[in-house]
């Protein structure tokens, strides 16, 4: 294993599939920039001087906040548990190499079946989750770019089957070169999921706390300081509406 991680440090090449990545950016800074709107709302009650309105005022003021992270959390909640599972078995293995339970070559062959699994596990949610929102009207400015996204990442679902062929013939060379080119852009894949969910799940809490008459709402995990029993917490009403998402 210790081979594995470190030829992987060394093998910083082939970063053509994450040319496909790129195509969705656009339409997600479109959606991050309701986030900014608010923000900048934030700024402005923030250094606006008391008095100059009754928006200012603390006894008119409707301030609420909402925890994205925790609901981003409960949402990738059962891909997590995957990883987690698969990691502590790529932990047991080592440990059985290293107390001489297993000889190399057992270890080094059922190390790289469960980073293929590993790999498999993340791919496959991603490509579900993809495949979930072209198909939501909830997500119906982002279709196109979605269904192209999708039709891209092909490459990537061959090359894990490639990868998982490697692993079980034990070719750890080609094994080492094949993880390096899926790792890079399955990572940014993630992370681009990720920033498409929270950004619809921000535009939800803003309808509705503009339907129920909030002037402000709060991200809990970047206030400075909150207390909970003086504010509206929003949350519940948001996650309510998460079906909404993957509704075709």
């Amino acid at each position: 294993h210790r081979l594995i991680r470190r030829q992987r440090q060394m093998c910083i090449r082939d970063r053509e599939t994450t040319a496909s990545l790129p195509q969705l950016q656009a339409a997600v800074d479109a959606l991050r920039s309701d986030i900014q709107s608010l923000r900048d709302e934030l700024a402005s009650l923030e250094a606006a001087p008391a008095g100059t309105g009754p928006r200012n005022s603390a006894s008119t003021l409707k301030v609420a906040y909402v925890d994205l992270t925790g609901l981003m959390d409960e949402m990738f909640q059962s891909v997590q548990n995957t990883v987690s599972f698969k990691n502590q078995e790529l932990q047991d293995l080592r440990q059985k190499h290293e107390s001489g339970e297993i000889d190399d070559e057992t270890y080094q062959k059922e190390s790289m079946s469960v980073e293929v699994e590993l790999l498999a596990a993340r791919l496959n949610w991603d490509l579900g989750l993809i495949d979930k929102m072209a198909a939501s009207p909830e997500f119906s400015e982002l279709k196109h770019s979605l269904q192209e996204l999708r039709e891209k990442l092909q490459p990537l679902q061959d090359r894990l089957g490639e990868l998982k062929s490697a692993a079980d013939q034990g070719d750890l060379n080609t094994f080492i070169s094949l993880y390096q080119q899926l790792s890079t852009p399955l990572q940014q894949l993630d992370q681009l999921v990720s920033q498409v969910i929270q950004a619809m799940l921000a535009d939800i809490a803003q309808e509705v706390a503009q339907a129920q008459g909030y002037a402000l709402v709060l991200r809990k995990e970047n206030a400075l300081y909150l207390d909970e029993s003086k504010l509206a917490d929003l949350t519940p009403q948001v996650k309510a509406r998460v079906p909404e998402l993957f509704s075709p």
